[in-house]
């Protein structure tokens, strides 16, 4: 690495956790349950895409018409996207020339005269990491030159361009991954498999509800009736999941109950109707990644039948 930019990190100039969406390592490798962690028997969880870019060391001078991000006192590297490093060379060429055009402004006795528009060279030496190393969160850089062209002269000699004095000024460039922001409805993850950095869509829970959808009043012998409640995710059972369970009758709430799916992923509940009553009961089921509840109607007939049985035994 060279002095120029050893010294940009060791002052805080460069700013590594600048360019990412999180500098800090994840460990769903160890610890999967964690709520930024992508579980593929749970989620669906797509690798992030990276787009590879370059910007140019900036905030370092304040030449006119550039925003504040990017001249006096901005940051030290501005994000600017550009697809290649010759046109991050390019841009700080042109930065640089809007400097000195305005230096030259300001000595109308023509000593800070340009004798050719800003030049850049370079670059000098190479990147100071391989390109196969670039990670999200440390991005890269190298050194190049803009090159001003100034009269020159000594004392008693008239100042001219004849020859130009040029003044070399190294800066860096800076190339960088962008990761695409994830779709709407997805949120930014780390995979459990590798902590690679994936958008994570949740796997619905699909609930079902099975038994018999209609009963006779108590004390009719055949009243309760069992229930089963299924819940499954990607086709696969899902165990150990709580489940909660409302009865309603006119849309009031006539009992509310909770409990654990098996290691089938089923939860068993029996109804026990109303004593002489004809009603209907309506059923509904959640659980807290379902994505929304699952209803079922059970109907309690009279029991009228099942009495004048009773009373001819």
């Amino acid at each position: 690495m060279n002095i120029k930019l050893s010294m940009l990190l060791k002052l805080g100039f460069i700013s590594l956790t600048a360019f990412s969406g999180s500098a800090i390592a994840s460990n769903c490798m160890t610890s999967p349950g964690n709520y930024y962690c992508c579980d593929p028997e749970k989620d669906i969880c797509t690798p992030r895409v990276s787009q590879l870019k370059y910007t140019s060391q900036n905030g370092d001078y304040a030449p006119p018409g550039y925003p504040p991000e990017v001249a006096g006192g901005g940051l030290s590297f501005y994000k600017m996207n550009f697809s290649s490093a010759v046109s991050a060379v390019e841009w700080r060429r042109g930065f640089m020339q809007a400097y000195w055009n305005m230096i030259q402004s300001w000595f109308p006795d023509g000593s800070y005269d340009q004798c050719a528009s800003v030049q850049y060279s370079g670059p000098e030496g190479d990147w100071n990491a391989p390109l196969e190393d670039i990670k999200i969160w440390t991005p890269q850089y190298q050194v190049w030159n803009t090159v001003v062209y100034l009269k020159s002269g000594g004392p008693g000699i008239p100042s001219s361009c004849s020859p130009p004095g040029p003044l070399k000024q190294p800066f860096s460039i800076m190339r960088y991954l962008v990761e695409d922001d994830c779709p709407v409805g997805e949120t930014e993850a780390f995979s459990i498999i590798n902590d690679s950095r994936v958008c994570k869509r949740k796997i619905p829970i699909e609930i079902a509800i099975h038994g018999a959808s209609s009963t006779y009043s108590l004390p009719s012998l055949f009243g309760p009736i069992s229930q089963v409640i299924e819940l499954r995710r990607n086709g696969l059972p899902v165990k150990l999941e709580q489940v909660f369970l409302k009865l309603k009758h006119d849309n009031v709430i006539i009992q509310n109950l909770s409990g654990l799916t098996d290691s089938f992923g089923k939860y068993y509940f029996n109804y026990v109707p109303p004593f002489m009553q004809v009603l209907d009961v309506e059923m509904e089921v959640s659980c807290m990644e379902c994505d929304e509840p699952a209803s079922k109607s059970i109907s309690v007939f009279n029991v009228q039948s099942d009495e004048s049985q009773m009373c001819r035994r």
